[in-house]
C-alpha cells in the first residue's frame, strides 16, 4: 500500500480493458482499427487530457514515449510528446509503468480529467493489483492518481490494442534512438 493511501482503503483505478472475443491477429487490422477509434471517441474532449502511453524494450535497452493532447475545447488543444531513455534490463511492463508515472508527473499539475490510452494490459493490471509485481512504480502512479482524484478530477485508463493504425497511439512509440545502443 502507499504511504498516502490507507491500508484500510485501498485505492480502485478506473480502468476500461476490453478483451476481445478472439485474438487479435484473427482481427483484419482496419476492423479492430475503426472499433477502437469509435471507442476512443465518446471520450469528452473539452476541458480534459488524453494521455497515449508506450514503453519499450530492445535487448537491454528501454525507453517511454508519450503523447499528451490537452483539450481546452473540443477543436482547441496542445500536443506534447515526451521520450525518455530508461533504465537498462527492464520488463517491457515497468517501462509502460514509467511511462504512466511521467504522464502522471506533467498532466496532474493541470487539475483536468485524465483519460490514459495504453496498449499493455499487464500494465493496466498491475495498477489494479492488490499486490503488483513493480510495486514501487505502481505505488508512485497510485499516489498521483489519489492526489489528482483528491483534487476532483478523473483518472481513466483504457486499453487499445498495439500496432492497429490507432492514430495518436503512434505518435506515444519511443523513437528508435531511445531503445538502440548509443
Amino acid at each position: 500500500m502507499s504511504p498516502l493511501q490507507p491500508a484500510w482503503n485501498p485505492h480502485h483505478v478506473s480502468v476500461d480493458i476490453h478483451s476481445l472475443h478472439q485474438p487479435k491477429r484473427d482481427w483484419l487490422p482496419h476492423v479492430l482499427q475503426d472499433m477502437f477509434i469509435t471507442k476512443l471517441s465518446k471520450y469528452p474532449h473539452v476541458q480534459a487530457i488524453h494521455v497515449y502511453c508506450d514503453g519499450s524494450v530492445n535487448g537491454s535497452r528501454s525507453g517511454c514515449g508519450l503523447f499528451i493532447r490537452d483539450y481546452i475545447s473540443a477543436n482547441l488543444y496542445t500536443d506534447t510528446e515526451v521520450s525518455r531513455r530508461l533504465p537498462a534490463h527492464m520488463s517491457s511492463t515497468r517501462a509502460e509503468l514509467y511511462a504512466v508515472l511521467e504522464a502522471l508527473h506533467i498532466v496532474a499539475p493541470l487539475h483536468k480529467n485524465i483519460y490514459f490510452f495504453i496498449d499493455s494490459q499487464a500494465a493496466l493490471y498491475a495498477l489494479q493489483s492488490i499486490s503488483p509485481m513493480d510495486c514501487d512504480l505502481v505505488n508512485k502512479c497510485l499516489d498521483l492518481i489519489h492526489a489528482v482524484e483528491g483534487a476532483g478530477a478523473t483518472v481513466h485508463f483504457t486499453w487499445i490494442p498495439s500496432h492497429m493504425g490507432i492514430p495518436l497511439n503512434k505518435k506515444s512509440r519511443p523513437p528508435c534512438s531511445v531503445c538502440s545502443p548509443r
